[in-house]
């Protein structure tokens, strides 16, 4: 796209404004992972090498004080904060929304209790996100559910190409 995403403007703020005032109001403690600086919010670079939303999550759950994460991507500008909610009173390991076939791994919880089976996966070279989901307790929130939070599922469009940027 030429330039970071997360700071497109969205209703007259950076994009990236719309997923952290929703979490905000969900959780106490709200971070960045990655490389992206904003005054307020402290960055967790990568503590893992390599690429792609599997080292993101080990991030995320190595640094947060606490046992459960909610972990999402920062351009998804109609986040569902009924969804979140709901997710969060839900048990298991991992917590994850599934629809049209495939997982969303960047709007899913994570309990601690995956940190030593991602590092396995990484070590083993399995990035897929969902890699781990066999060894540990995984709650499958489906389709149908996911329509009574949002009928659209609009909640979990994101931005990746200046089309996707267009259609928001």
């Amino acid at each position: 796209m030429g330039r970071d995403k997360l700071l497109l403007p969205f209703r007259g703020r950076p994009l990236v404004f719309s997923v952290l005032d929703v979490v905000q109001s969900l959780f106490k403690d709200v971070y960045l992972v990655g490389t992206l600086h904003l005054e307020g919010f402290v960055t967790h670079p990568d503590v893992l090498e390599g690429r792609g939303s599997l080292i993101g999550i080990h991030t995320a759950l190595q640094a947060s004080k606490t046992e459960r994460v909610f972990v999402c991507a920062g351009d998804l500008p109609f986040l569902s904060r009924d969804l979140i909610r709901h997710m969060s009173e839900l048990p298991g390991d991992v917590v994850i929304p599934f629809h049209d076939g495939h997982y969303e791994p960047l709007c899913a919880l994570y309990d601690r209790a995956c940190i030593p089976w991602i590092e396995a996966a990484v070590r083993e070279e399995r990035l897929k996100a969902s890699s781990f989901h066999a060894n540990v307790q995984t709650t499958v929130v489906d389709e149908p559910m996911l329509r009574r939070f949002d009928p659209s599922l609009r909640c979990f469009l994101n931005v990746n190409t200046p089309e996707d940027y267009a259609s928001i």
